[in-house]
This record gives C-alpha cells, structure tokens and sequence, in this order.
C-alpha cells in the first residue's frame, strides 16, 4: 500500500484481471465505488502515484480480460495438448490457448455435455481447484457470479460498519 493524497490504496497485487487492471480499493476515496474492493485501472493507479507492479506469472499461464485463468500450448503436457485437441478447447484464431476450468473440469468428468458450462463454486474464476468446479447451465452460472459478487459487497460494508463502531467506541473510552 501506498500513501496518497490523504488515503491508501490497498492493492491484491496477487488478483489480476488481464495485463492492466489488479483488484483493489481506496478506504477514503470520495467516491463509494472506490471504497469498496473492485478492479481498477494500472493508469487509475499510476495517476494516483502507485507503481504498477508487473506480474510474475509463469510462462503460458495468464489472467484474460474476462478474468479467467488461460493456458498456451507451451505451459501444457502432451497428454493435456491432447485432451484439449479431443474435446475441443482450444481458443483464439490460431488455436493456441485454452481456459484452464475447462480443461480441469474435462479431467474430472471426462467430457464437457453439450448444454453446459463449467461453474466455479465459490465464484473466484482464478480458482480452478477440481473441487471447486461444477457442471451446469449458463443461467445457473451467471447466477453463481451475480450471487457471489452480491455477497462480497453485503459482508464488505458489514465490515466497514463494525470497523466505524469500533472506532467510536475507542474514541468513547478514550474520551474524545
């Protein structure tokens, strides 16, 4: 975190959507949405005095734009680099990437059934834990993101509120 203009950006440099934004908030902002954890410009970052910190990625393996973890043929086995030819997975106009939720879920169930989308139970697209990915429909997964997302900001100012009381609780005992 760095100090800035009478508040702190408090950054997840571990969170990256795609090569420009990184999940973050700034606690005293003017501007509610900023307050609260979102993902936010590298050029909002840097007006503000913060270095932008490059990633340490592993070569063939990246955050997209949609936030979803990407594969290149060149981070893969040759049996994954089959399985991903068998089952379709390849993406982009030359065939040289593919979504790593979905070439995890073809390991765990063996097939992806036409109709379905694999799910991330706990709606973090970046946590491809087999454990953590499900079959479903495109209905039932823009329900798990807009439910999650939801959640996130009901305990995010649940937290804030108990932060402020605690802080005038403090100023209570000591009298101010």
């Amino acid at each position: 975190m760095r100090k800035l203009q009478g508040g702190e950006w408090e950054i997840d440099w571990t969170r990256r959507n795609g090569k420009s934004y990184v999940w973050a908030r700034n606690p005293t902002s003017e501007a509610p949405s900023a307050r609260t954890w979102h993902w936010t410009e590298s050029q909002t970052l840097r007006r503000a005095g913060v270095d932008w910190l490059p990633s340490r990625k592993s070569p063939g393996r990246y955050v997209n734009n949609n936030g979803y973890v990407c594969l290149s043929r060149k981070y893969l086995t040759e049996a994954d680099i089959e399985l991903a030819t068998t089952h379709g997975l390849w993406k982009g106009s030359e065939r040289r990437w593919c979504l790593e939720h979905q070439l995890i879920a073809v390991r765990k169930y063996g097939s992806l059934p036409s109709g379905r989308v694999v799910r991330h139970w706990d709606g973090d697209k970046t946590n491809n834990d087999p454990t953590n990915l499900l079959l479903g429909t495109s209905a039932e997964n823009t329900a798990d993101h807009d439910t999650a997302r939801k959640l996130a900001m009901y305990w995010r100012e649940r937290y804030e509120e108990s932060r402020r009381e605690i802080e005038l609780l403090r100023l209570r005992l000591e009298g101010k």
